[in-house]
């Protein structure tokens, strides 16, 4: 019956141990993170198995791959992007892809309020598949400013605040619940977990992104959301599911329990699907784990040639942690608005308020994306036009193009944002 387990936690064991990876000092029951980050993914580039070094020639294979290539959408694309920048940047991009983790120095930008770079690993299964990212990746400062946009309006959203709000009180009476039952003790939210630091009051404030009233537990922001902001509010709900995920994978005493701790927070694989659409125009699905087998990116997925021909900027595939964060919403009776409103909320605190020089973040798409598995009328791979409207009614307005790095693709016509 709890097939998946097994392979959930193999996919989330780097997210589980995130933790441990930081330094930290306790106070009374509560974990306070210090902020001294490192990286914890190094960048690599492989094409076939094979660990690429040199950008000159890698930029070559890929432009032959481009002529052998019969995808008249890459092609346009290739000659798009090789109008607008020079060969001596989009080498540089290759370059970016094949050096090493993050530096010292990204730490130190972070820290005055920019974006570093972030390691990743690069794996493609041919040329012409790097060639395809190569053509959206160019395009990536132009994305990251539209996801920055969209970002600033979610947290000036009070609709959006709303949501999540309301979502969070619908979760306390929940866990409320759980615990009169008994399968958890009174104190089980009496502290925080891996995003504890972006809302705990006992934490250091020098190197703090947000600002306002902090908590110092899970349970002070359950006991009054109305209190807190969207910044404090989101890791909370990150916290809130981590703690989940570690009742359901911990030692579980009656089989209600454990079907209670599974219908939280283990999303079943009829809702883990990622979204494309297909040559013909028509959508549809595959499983996540096709697009993010073993943790990193499958270039060559359909999901990921779908993406990359869009010109959508992405990173780490589809969101586990925003599929949790859905699961529970369903759990405990949110609605599709509330819903959103948490996944619109995940995203924004990752992109403004995260600091990503320890790890890297999922960008607008896999996170609005793994929400449509909950919210079928949801959009993924557009961006919303005005999100205050959207949300009054429900759901955001799906069909328009504000924020939209390009236009639909279509043959022979890659239009450069």
């Amino acid at each position: 019956m709890y097939e998946q387990v097994e392979k959930s936690k193999k996919k989330l064991e780097g997210q589980a141990s995130y933790a441990n990876k930081l330094p930290r000092y306790e106070y009374k029951n509560t974990v306070c993170f210090t902020k001294t980050p490192k990286a914890i993914i190094q960048k690599r580039m492989n094409v076939n198995n094979i660990n690429c070094t040199d950008s000159d020639s890698e930029f070559q294979a890929m432009e032959q791959a481009v002529r052998a290539s019969t995808d008249i959408v890459l092609q346009a694309g290739w000659a798009a992007i090789n109008h607008r920048f020079s060969e001596t940047e989009l080498k540089s991009i290759i370059a970016n892809w094949i050096s090493g983790g993050t530096s010292t120095s990204s730490k130190i930008w972070e820290a005055l309020g920019y974006t570093p770079s972030v390691a990743r690993t690069w794996d493609f299964s041919s040329n012409e598949e790097a060639a395809r990212t190569l053509v959206a990746e160019a395009m990536r400062p132009h994305a990251e400013a539209k996801e920055t946009a969209l970002a600033d309006e979610v947290f000036d959203s009070a609709e959006i605040l709303t949501g999540v709000r309301r979502y969070l009180k619908k979760v306390r009476s929940y866990v409320n619940k759980i615990i009169a039952l008994r399968y958890r003790d009174d104190d089980w939210l009496d502290d925080t977990s891996i995003y504890g630091y972006y809302y705990n009051s006992l934490s250091s404030t020098l190197w703090s992104k947000v600002s306002g009233k902090k908590a110092t537990t899970i349970n002070d922001i359950l006991a009054n959301p109305d209190d807190y902001s969207l910044e404090y509010l989101i890791p909370a709900v990150k916290d809130i599911t981590q703690k989940f995920w570690d009742w359901f994978n911990g030692p579980i005493n009656s089989q209600e329990a454990l079907d209670l701790a599974n219908n939280s927070i283990n999303v079943p694989a009829h809702l883990s699907n990622a979204h494309y659409i297909d040559a013909a125009g028509l959508p549809q699905h595959e499983p996540i784990n096709i697009v993010r087998p073993n943790g990193i990116i499958d270039e060559s997925s359909a999901t990921m040639r779908c993406l990359r021909s869009k010109g959508m900027i992405v990173d780490h595939g589809p969101s586990y942690s925003t599929g949790r964060m859905m699961q529970l919403g369903r759990a405990v009776g949110a609605t599709d608005a509330e819903m959103e409103a948490v996944a619109l909320g995940i995203f924004a605190f990752w992109n403004r308020k995260y600091w990503r020089s320890t790890s890297g973040i999922h960008q607008y798409h896999f996170v609005m994306d793994m929400l449509k598995n909950y919210v079928p009328a949801i959009d993924s791979l557009n961006y919303p036009n005005d999100l205050a409207a959207g949300m009054s009614v429900g759901l955001t307005n799906i069909n328009n193009t504000r924020y939209q790095i390009n236009p639909q693709a279509t043959e022979g016509n890659w239009v450069a944002p």
